[in-house]
């Protein structure tokens, strides 16, 4: 007990000893870096420099840049080492089967080569030397097959790499030098101006009129205004550019805060590149390899069999019971369902993927351009207490009030006409703005003449635009009253709570009335009631700015200027006093349009047993509103607060049973530990049937994807920018969609060319069809195996002189199995495949099933016909059963020329192996013709072959193709090469 302890303590002591070493090793900053990194965009800038050694006006010194850049390394992305293209292909061609196919093409050409030496070239089997080079060809097509149907991890580092620049501006030790991208470090100030890209994650001090677009992450070109001014808020990024982001104008000054792997990038693309789930493994070859074994155990334990025909017969079993034909027709079936897919808009780049995708379990997709048309229209207006359809709203009919809401939501609107569109429709010509300034400047282009004109009338002053945070619009416009006096008007937009909550008067018809609280709560609840219907809700007042000293506030902003080229927190002070007590003018309501037959997709991917999971990066209101929209929180599913408020309980008092779907807010798990997060996602996995993940980052995202298939769900993810990249590549099949970043579709498997879910849909399907039709090929392929098995036994156990030459085997393997079988792939599904539950675990490619069908009903048939054909020939020719039984050795022996059969004829050596080519031929006919049968057969796995059909064009050519093939056998002679003799009988 006591060296025990005394080895505790001792141990406990080294422990303490290292880590006191390892915090020697790192300075008082980096320790506080390494705290602290997560919350640099929020800290008091002057003690940000103070802990990151550097200045505002002076940057970094030269010592402490080199010192950092010595400790925590270059600014760039670490790859792990990748493998060459080369090298690739040569584990690719020596895998699984391609080990055993190689051994049999080595002993082939050993025994061409030790029976040459043998015979001195008199009668040296050809046979062995064809097929150790067809062995040899299969196996590097094996490995080619398998080389072209994985996904090329070059493309993913490549595409990662172009995102930096390789050149920035930075002030080191009072100036200003051009470095390398590569040479950035944590604290160093950076020069930024438009059209250059972000070498950093960067902290902006200083921004003028600066707008970055993140197009390079998120496919999505939308630009960002940068305020230099922090919020207290944590999730506020206003103030930050994210590495390989666009500078789109503006010009400013950023402290790096980030670089390298500890980016925003960089955490993508270390997590784009951790090992992917690898496909599922049958245990094909192990079973073949044992059962190889045992055999070979059985024959060389035979007694009085000679060594040369005891290797002979082995070696010809060992390529029977390869499966030669798997890699051309799984390669074949891929890429002909490819193929099908293009034509439904999903192009596929990794072709294993086609497999794959029909075993999904779980999508776990994003919402917008997936599951909408991300085309946002105007649905609704509420106005003078009344609720409209704008279908309704015409121009001859038209409201006075509804008119002034029009033209607010026009004025109010960052939204612009593209240039070089006259002449073109109102309707079609071409909007570039947010996604709802678009959808209403796009409703009044039919309405109003002279949209250009109205915006000329109303001078835009100052324009405060819309943020999460404060969730408003603002601007103010000078315009002129009936006297030609100078009038300045507010305009407000936003979510309708916000801002109701600055209005006091509304607007109805003619007259202005107070707005209390029930007139408050009924527009609340108008509003809420369209935003459960999934519309996005946006709030419309207005103010003129008539006193003295508001007109005063607002001439300093009367120019060209706008807000964000002026000093941010004049207005910010002018707008907290300003925009209080104004006139709530109505309501517009607008409506990303669902995918059309989206809720057919939806209904089917619930009867196929796929889980269906958004996450995206909204927040969980406007996630919640457009889940419901487009189905994926269905009718019959209800979340915590809908169960309250339909049992008018408190939502502590709702049983957890009764809620089936849940809306989750993920920025209340950031603050948390990634196993906490891990725990709480699964937990909800489990609990929820309909399921949204809103205001995701990038890990949050990828571990729910980790969650998901730990959980045993084989996952398909949607994308689109690099934020979704790491859980694309995480998936076991990563879809990236049409207006993806490069680097997105260079990690996915397949990409949309329309971006819609519903050929995602259409795609799982035919992939269920595609591996049904798999299953079919290799039932047909596999029934002529058992029949060269018993063959082989015969000889070996009853000594019975029957033979297939290697040659006849690579006949039936690829002219007679092969071939006919590729037709399967184009046989319709014999029901609908989208109702089957997914069969993960219980139904692989070889299953039990197959086995059954193939070797022991058909198989067992096929090898009875073999051997009733074999013993009535030889009959015929003059052996009697009886007489065949134990005369496998005398038969071989090329020494003995006189063998008795039973009429007492004798028969010389080259007699025997004349019948015996004959035998072959008989042999390859009879089994060519039970497969036409049989390859009909394999049409259907459960339904009627009748009721089926015989659709299939490519089916019945390959029947008459047997048959033609079967009738021409007879009249071939090639008895040195393959061993195939004329019929004379």
């Amino acid at each position: 007990m006591r060296r025990y302890l005394q080895k505790r303590n001792h141990f406990q002591r080294d422990f303490r000893d290292r880590q006191h070493t390892a915090h020697l090793k790192r300075s008082d900053s980096e320790l506080w870096l390494s705290l602290y990194s997560p919350y640099l965009h929020v800290w008091p800038f002057q003690d940000l420099c103070q802990k990151l050694e550097t200045s505002s006006s002076m940057g970094l010194t030269s010592e402490v840049a080199a010192r950092r850049l010595a400790r925590y390394g270059k600014n760039k992305f670490q790859f792990p080492d990748s493998e060459s293209k080369l090298l690739k292909y040569i584990k690719n061609c020596f895998h699984g089967f391609s080990i055993i196919i190689l051994l049999s093409s080595i002993l082939c050409f050993m025994t061409y080569y030790l029976e040459t030496l043998y015979y001195h070239d008199e009668k040296a089997e050809q046979e062995y030397l064809v097929a150790g080079m067809l062995l040899l060809v299969c196996l590097f097509m094996s490995g080619t097959y398998r080389y072209l149907q994985a996904n090329n991890d070059f493309d993913v580092v490549a595409a990662f790499k172009d995102l930096m620049p390789m050149y920035c501006t930075v002030i080191r030790d009072g100036r200003k030098r051009i470095i390398l991208t590569e040479d950035v470090v944590i604290g160093d100030v950076l020069v930024i101006s438009f059209g250059q890209r972000l070498s950093a994650d960067v902290r902006f001090f200083s921004a003028h009129g600066l707008e970055v677009n993140n197009v390079a992450l998120m496919g999505l070109s939308k630009p960002e205004i940068i305020d230099p001014v922090a919020s207290p808020n944590y999730i506020n990024w206003s103030n930050v550019g994210f590495a390989c982001s666009h500078v789109m104008k503006g010009y400013g000054l950023g402290l790096a805060i980030a670089c390298g792997n500890e980016s925003e990038v960089g955490l993508m693309a270390r997590l784009s590149m951790e090992q992917r789930p690898q496909s599922r493994i049958t245990y094909c070859t192990a079973v073949v390899a044992i059962l190889l074994f045992f055999i070979f155990i059985c024959t060389i334990s035979t007694p009085d069999l000679a060594y040369k025909h005891s290797f002979r017969f082995n070696l010809g079993l060992m390529i029977a019971i390869i499966p030669l034909f798997l890699p051309t027709v799984t390669y074949f079936g891929m890429v002909h369902i490819a193929n099908r897919m293009l034509k439904s808009n999903c192009h596929i780049r990794n072709l294993e993927s086609t497999s794959t995708l029909g075993l999904t379990t779980v999508i776990c997709s994003d919402l917008i351009g997936t599951l909408t048309m991300n085309r946002m229209r105007v649905s609704e207006i509420f106005v003078d207490a009344d609720l409209h359809r704008a279908s309704d709203i015409k121009r001859n009919n038209i409201g006075a009030r509804c008119l002034e809401l029009i033209r607010v939501s026009v004025l109010c609107n960052d939204a612009v006409i593209s240039p070089g569109t006259e002449g073109v429709p109102k309707l079609k010509k071409a909007l570039y703005g947010s996604a709802d300034d678009v959808a209403f400047l796009k409703f009044a282009l039919p309405i109003i003449d002279d949209i250009d004109q109205l915006r000329r009338d109303h001078v835009l002053v100052a324009n405060k635009c819309y943020n999460v945070f404060d969730q408003i619009h603002v601007t103010v416009h000078k315009t002129y009253n009936e006297e030609g006096a100078i009038k300045y008007i507010l305009l407000m937009k936003g979510r309708y709570r916000a801002v109701l909550n600055y209005c006091s008067t509304y607007a109805i018809n003619d007259e202005e009335i107070l707005l209390d609280d029930d007139l408050f709560y009924s527009i609340d609840d108008v509003a809420f009631q369209l935003a459960q219907a999934g519309r996005r809700v946006c709030a419309f007042a207005y103010k003129e700015l008539d006193s003295e000293m508001e007109y005063q506030r607002v001439s300093s902003y009367s120019g060209t200027e706008t807000y964000e080229t002026t000093n941010t927190k004049v207005f910010k002070d002018y707008l907290k006093i300003n925009i209080f007590s104004l006139r709530f003018i109505g309501l517009i309501a607008a409506h990303d349009p669902p995918r059309a037959q989206l809720s057919t997709a939806v209904n089917d991917c619930r009867s196929a047993g796929i889980k269906l999971v958004l996450c995206t990066r909204q927040n969980a209101i406007v996630a919640q509103d457009i889940a419901r929209d487009v189905g994926i929180i269905g009718p019959d599913s209800e979340t915590l607060e809908d169960v309250a408020q339909r049992l008018n309980i408190d939502k502590s008092q709702v049983k957890r049973s009764l809620v089936t779907a849940a809306v989750i807010n993920m920025r209340d798990y950031v603050q948390e530990k990634m196993h906490h997060q891990r725990f709480h996602i699964q937990q909800l996995l489990l609990a929820h049937i309909d399921l949204v993940f809103a205001a995701t980052t990038t890990a949050q995202r990828h571990l729910i994807v980790d969650v998901c298939q730990n959980l045993g769900a084989i996952v398909t993810v949607i994308g689109t920018g690099v934020y979704y990249t790491p859980a694309i590549r995480r998936a076991n099949v990563g879809v990236a969609k049409a207006d993806s970043t490069y680097t997105s579709v260079s990690c996915s498997d397949m990409v949309l060319l329309d971006s819609n879910f519903v050929s995602l849909v259409n795609a799982i399907e035919m992939s269920r069809r595609m591996y049904e039709n798999l299953k079919k090929v290799i039932t047909y392929c596999l029934s002529t195996n058992i029949t060269i098995i018993l063959v082989h036994l015969s000889f070996i156990v009853f000594k019975v002189p029957c033979h297939i030459h290697i040659t006849v085997v690579f006949i039936i393997a690829l002219l007679v199995n092969m071939l006919p079988s590729l037709s399967l792939f184009y046989e319709k599904a014999e029901e609908n495949l989208m109702r089957q539950k997914p069969k993960i675990y219980d139904d692989f490619i070889i299953n039990r099933r197959i086995i059954m069908v193939a070797f022991v009903i058909v198989g067992s048939i096929e090898a009875g016909a073999v051997f009733l054909i074999y013993f009535i020939y030889m009959a015929e020719n003059g052996f009697l059963p009886r007489t065949l039984m134990g005369l496998s050795l005398q038969w071989f022996n090329d020494a003995n020329n006189d063998i008795i059969d039973s009429y007492g004829q004798e028969w010389t050596s080259d007699a025997r192996f004349h019948l015996l080519n004959e035998m072959s031929t008989i042999s390859l006919m009879t089994l060519i013709l039970m497969q036409c049968t049989n390859l009909i057969l394999c049409k259907t796995g459960r339904a009627n072959v009748l009721y089926h059909g015989f659709s299939n064009i490519l089916l019945n050519i390959s029947v008459i193709y047997l048959l033609i093939f079967c009738f021409v056998l007879q009249f071939i002679d090639l008895r040195d090469l393959l061993h195939l003799v004329p019929i004379k009988k």
